[in-house]
């Protein structure tokens, strides 16, 4: 595995997502989706700028929209930078499923 590229299937409660993180010199972009192809989906961009995160949805979310905006704005407080999200779900998810996921972006974010 490269350094700078994280690619892994993840098995969470009967569900698999497809998740992929590039680390940037600026920032990181993360990818997730529903599934074990990649897909591109709703996208989310923050900038952190001295301590604040601003963010714009690019392109929004059917299902569980407050997932690519969190998971960009803790790329881009990881990386005191740029994050850019995208994230592809065929459904909602369960509030248990979405914590799951996002505590393993962050621990995977601070390894990179």
């Amino acid at each position: 595995m490269n350094d700078t590229l994280l690619d892994e299937i993840i098995s969470l409660n009967d569900e698999s997502f497809h998740l992929s993180i590039q680390k940037y010199t600026n920032g990181y972009f993360v990818s997730i989706s529903e599934g074990s192809k990649h897909t591109l989906g709703s996208i989310s961009l923050s900038l952190k700028q001295s301590n604040i995160v601003n963010t714009t949805i690019i392109t929004p979310s059917r299902f569980s929209p407050m997932i690519p905006q969190l998971i960009s704005e803790l790329a881009s407080e990881s990386s005191n930078g740029i994050g850019l999200s995208s994230v592809y779900l065929t459904k909602d998810i369960k509030p248990e499923t979405a914590i799951s996921l996002i505590e393993i972006i962050k621990s995977h974010l601070k390894k990179l």
